[in-house]
């Protein structure tokens, strides 16, 4: 994704998200190898499992791993027994987060292609 100018008033976790986005990106050269980035960071960086809530309910996050096209991340979420796989930006949490929250927020910010 080609990056944008943030319109903001330069909020300070915003410039720390985006200098978040340009690193896990470095080398990367196309969306596929920057999505695969993010992966690879957030697998070495987020705590799993955590709590969240897909859609209003209550889920565990279990992990991460890159949709079938290899070109999102996808969120393994248990609730009540059973797996189901959702996209990362549908997770959200209350409060600070998992450990690692941070690069999760990155990744999402760098999904809507406004950073």
């Amino acid at each position: 994704m080609k990056r944008k100018k943030p319109t903001g008033t330069g909020d300070v976790k915003r410039k720390r998200l985006e200098a978040l986005i340009e690193d896990a990106c470095v080398d990367a050269h196309d969306e596929s190898e920057q999505a695969m980035g993010f992966y690879t960071w957030i697998e070495e960086n987020v705590t799993f499992p955590f709590s969240a809530q897909v859609i209003g309910e209550s889920v565990m996050v279990m992990s991460v791993d890159l949709d079938e096209e290899g070109e999102a991340l996808e969120a393994t979420c248990r609730r009540k027994g059973r797996d189901h796989r959702v996209a990362l930006e549908e997770v959200v949490w209350e409060g600070e987060g998992p450990v690692g929250a941070e690069h999760i927020e990155a990744y999402k910010l760098w999904k809507t292609g406004k950073w």
